[in-house]
């Protein structure tokens, strides 16, 4: 079962760059307890990723603290030298959660980075413009 909610913790540097950003300033997560159903790259704590996605290079990683809670961050700006905004993504999820970062990189498109807590891992899966595992993103 899929439940949509916003993520008040989310900092954004600038507007524009999550297609849930653009109208109202917050990031809109997706929240799935449902198993993966592609190839995923499984992180341990304070180990990063980087996915380039929708011309932009995503990094990210997640903490665990001395409360057990997982924190995981994403830090996203444009790729290859192009300018633009940076944005910052901040969740914590419980275990078997996931959040869906969505981009908004023109029409009929949307990437997306799909977060994933299993145990103290994080399952990071980057998706095409079509829905598709797009394992050739993942660094």
């Amino acid at each position: 079962m899929t439940t949509e909610k916003t993520v008040t913790r989310a900092t954004l540097l600038s507007a524009g760059l999550l297609a849930a950003a653009v109208t109202t300033g917050l990031f809109t997560a997706m929240l799935n307890t449902a198993t993966a159903n592609a190839a995923q790259r499984f992180l341990e704590p304070m180990k990063a990723a980087t996915v380039a996605i929708g011309g932009q290079t995503a990094v990210a990683y997640h903490t665990i603290d001395r409360q057990g809670r997982f924190q995981v961050v994403v830090t996203m700006a444009p790729s290859g030298g192009t300018e633009g905004p940076a944005a910052r993504f901040e969740a914590e999820l419980e275990d078997g959660a996931a959040a869906s970062l969505l981009l908004d990189s023109g029409p009929g498109t949307s990437p997306s980075l799909r977060l994933r807590r299993v145990g103290d891992r994080l399952g990071v899966q980057a998706f095409d413009a079509r829905g598709r595992a797009d394992m050739a993103a993942m660094n």
